[in-house]
């Protein structure tokens, strides 16, 4: 008998070790989980010391290139390099060699041969320089060319294609002897010792050129700010063709101003097949009594009537499981959260990441705090707009940590990939890689023996969790035991075959749920389990039916009580409501307890 007991033990003891082994021991690369939406789960490749968005591009042949900032050593930091094929599978994971101290701003592009271009600022003696360089096949590095000139201080740049395919570098910089402003060169044929000054004293370039008409004649547009205080930004655009730009001074778009313990993310272009948004991002980082906040805002206008306006604001409901309905989009997105101007918006909307592609309409990420029943999550939004403002968005990621500064693309099928980073602690970011793209998800959304295993310690860890439920349970216990005490000092009635102990009873099940139902809210609102894993047309009803079977199920085993032989002694008053009580209580809290079946609330 001694020995049965120690098995089983042992038996126990081995199998919780075993669920933590198959748990713990992570394949080459961990996955996040599945968003509600069309996107894959996010596959972490790495880790970053500094937060700047990571350089993603899209090849002709589906196959993902992506690039950021790593620690090498407490000192050192270098530059990595990863490429995912159509299939979702990391083919190239490695260092770049690149012999530049204090690499930045990574970015990566493709050009009409299908070679990847490399551009990066590196500091040094004080500067911000910017240098170009390629990237094989095999993840080799050629040696970097510096672009910018000596005592130049590079702001910011963007890389680009000309219409005529070439690639062309654009620049804000402070030269020490020069004027201030936005510079271009193009390689091949360009001279780098004599960039082009396309806008005085201008800053935050960016370029986006139109995917048709194609050749000489597409049209590139530019958009700008100007400096006119320490928190106001002036927005310009123009046309680019032959280095010209038209009007030569550019439009006044809009100005927008920001506090002193504010940052923006400058204006980018997007366009669908019939207007022009340029859109940007202010975050106020807090302090103090005020709550980090932050707002994407936006203008629109039709090709060639371009003009002054005030900018519109993002509005993105704060709910972490969105209502979908069906979509129809030449970007393969299947289904979206329909939006309308009079909606209850979150009060953090950020980082704004558009396609630089032209379709019916354009799809937009960005980053923002979404809200459960008693939790806040920042995580990214897949946000689409046409016709000049947003008709519907989904939830791109589910991370545990803070998701931050997208970057998205689309490849030559109109599938979307999408590259962030996730905060990890101090100066730590986690790399993760998202898709849209059918033969990348199936894989990356794939059951594996790993994910069997923490499913299943996640059940074990969940089910332990409701021993810290208990207490609650015994709280709202007390009012019915209360009632029972007073009721059988009353009328001394202890057996359920006198017809007051029966209604004694069922006056307790009655105090019992409604004091049950006082003390746990969410039971008729947001903290439902298995909400998420049915359709969502039943997904309402079970906020309702669940708290009714368990009620149902603590019954039945009150009735097996009730018909069970006990000699010809009638049953107890307390020992029936124990029963009752002593059910419904544990598998309220083995599916209510905090984080079981639905970690966001």
């Amino acid at each position: 008998m001694h020995f049965g007991r120690t098995s089983h033990h042992i038996l126990l003891v081995f199998f919780v070790v075993s669920l933590l082994l198959v748990s713990g021991c992570s394949s080459a690369y961990e996955r996040s989980d599945k968003p509600a939406s069309d996107w894959s789960r996010g596959l972490l490749l790495g880790e970053s010391n500094i937060r700047q968005s990571v350089a993603l591009q899209v090849d002709a042949e589906q196959t993902v290139h992506m690039a950021w900032i790593e620690a090498l050593s407490d000192e050192a930091e270098g530059l990595h390099y990863a490429q995912i094929d159509r299939e979702g599978r990391v083919s190239v994971d490695r260092t770049l060699s690149i012999d530049l101290p204090r690499p930045r701003s990574p970015r990566l592009l493709v050009d009409a041969s299908e070679k990847l271009h490399l551009g990066l600022l590196s500091r040094s003696d004080g500067e911000e320089g910017l240098y170009h360089a390629w990237i094989d096949a095999a993840g080799q590095v050629t040696e970097p060319t510096r672009l910018s000139r000596e005592g130049e201080d590079v702001d910011s740049f963007q890389m680009d294609l000309s219409t005529a395919g070439k690639i062309r570098f654009t620049w804000a910089s402070e030269p020490d002897d020069g004027q201030p402003g936005i510079y271009q060169v193009v390689l091949p044929g360009g001279d780098i010792n004599t960039p082009s000054l396309l806008v005085p004293d201008g800053t935050d370039p960016f370029l986006l050129t139109d995917r048709t008409p194609a050749g000489d004649d597409a049209t590139t547009h530019m958009v700008w700010t100007y400096r006119t205080g320490f928190s106001t930004r002036e927005i310009y655009y123009a046309t680019l063709k032959n280095g010209q730009l038209t009007p030569p001074d550019g439009q006044h778009l809009t100005t927008f101003g920001f506090s002193e313990s504010a940052t923006y993310q400058p204006p980018v272009i997007g366009r669908d097949s019939e207007r022009i948004y340029v859109v940007w991002s202010v975050q106020n980082l807090g302090g103090g009594l005020t709550p980090t906040a932050a707002d994407a805002s936006y203008v629109s206008f039709a090709p060639g009537e371009a003009k002054y306006v005030d900018a519109e604001r993002l509005k993105l409901p704060p709910e972490h499981r969105p209502d979908y309905a069906a979509h129809d989009s030449p970007y393969q997105i299947s289904k979206l959260t329909p939006l309308s101007p009079d909606i209850y918006s979150t009060d953090f909307i950020n980082a704004p990441a558009l396609v630089q592609s032209q379709e019916s309409e354009l799809p937009m990420v960005v980053s923002l705090i979404i809200e459960s029943a008693s939790k806040q999550f920042m995580q990214l939004a897949l946000t689409v707009l046409s016709n000049g403002e947003p008709v519907g968005y989904q939830i791109a990621n589910e991370t545990p940590n803070a998701s931050v500064l997208p970057t998205l693309a689309a490849d030559p099928d109109a599938n979307l990939h999408l590259a962030w980073l996730d905060t990890a602690g101090f100066r730590r970011y986690k790399v993760y890689y998202a898709t849209t793209a059918p033969q990348a998800t199936a894989w990356l959304n794939r059951t594996t023996v790993q994910d069997v295993g923490e499913e299943v310690a996640s059940l074990a860890w969940g089910i332990l969790s409701a021993i810290g439920f208990l207490p609650l349970t015994l709280m709202w216990n007390a009012p019915a035991l209360v009632w029972l005490v007073v009721f059988y000092l009353i009328s001394h009635q202890e057996l359920l075959d006198e017809l007051g102990a029966k209604i004694g009873l069922v006056v307790a099940f009655v105090i019992y749920i409604a004091v049950k139902v006082l003390f746990l809210p969410g039971l008729l609102s947001a903290g439902t389990p298995f909400v998420y894993l049915v359709p969502q047309e039943i997904a309402p009803t079970l906020t309702t039916v669940i708290p009714i079977l368990i009620s149902v199920l603590a019954l039945i085993g009150l009735a097996v009580y009730l018909r069970r032989p006990r000699d010809g002694r009638p049953p107890g008053l307390f020992k029936g409501y124990l029963i009752f009580a002593l059910i419904d209580s544990a598998l309220t809290a083995v599916l209510y307890a905090p984080r079981f079946f639905n970690p966001r609330g």
